[in-house]
């Protein structure tokens, strides 16, 4: 009795490990599906933002600009000031970017990759 039941266990070995091995396939390809789609999504959102902080930006310096040009009596010194100024900001964001800007994106990814939600 033990021998044919052994038998047919091993008969049906084949074919179980070939479906456990194609569920785990499938699964992986559902979860790096998930995380490239919130990837993709935080990616996006990032860039919109961006791209309208940086709208804001435009605006506001071309309003300071004629502010500072009014204040120091000479439209094209306010906006050399305020390309000065941009310019100062620009190098120390680039000096920090490490700080401000590489390691909040890291691990903003480490969390959508490493999140079991």
């Amino acid at each position: 009795m033990a021998l044919s039941e052994l038998k047919n266990t091993s008969k049906n070995l084949p074919a179980e490990i070939e479906s456990a091995i194609n569920s785990q396939i499938e699964y992986y390809k559902l979860y790096s599906f998930r995380v490239l789609a919130k990837s993709a999504t935080g990616l996006v959102n990032i860039f919109i933002m961006g791209l309208l902080a940086l709208a804001v930006l435009f605006f506001l310096a071309v309003a300071g600009a004629f502010a500072l040009g009014t204040l120091l009596q000479s439209t094209p010194l306010g906006f050399l000031a305020m390309a000065l100024l941009l310019s100062i900001l620009a190098i120390a964001v680039y000096w920090g970017r490490k700080r401000f800007v590489y390691k909040p994106i890291l691990q903003r990814l480490s969390e959508i990759y490493f999140n079991k939600d």
